[in-house]
């Protein structure tokens, strides 16, 4: 947030973190509904979350 103003939702850091082969904890609340699809991460955001998984030491 205060590096590039923009708020990401958790759901987004899970989809990243999934797309890279990082571990992952058991999703305690998924959706019940049969029908539900989980919402796609924009380009941008996905670079702010790898940014700042690399700055972490998430990613190699």
């Amino acid at each position: 947030m205060e590096k590039h103003g923009v708020k990401v939702h958790t759901a987004y850091i899970a989809l990243v973190k999934k797309k890279y082969g990082l571990d992952m904890r058991k999703n305690y609340h998924q959706s019940k509904n049969e029908n539900y699809t989980a919402k796609q991460c924009t380009e941008e955001k996905e670079l702010y979350i790898k940014e700042a998984q690399e700055y972490f030491a998430m990613l190699g």
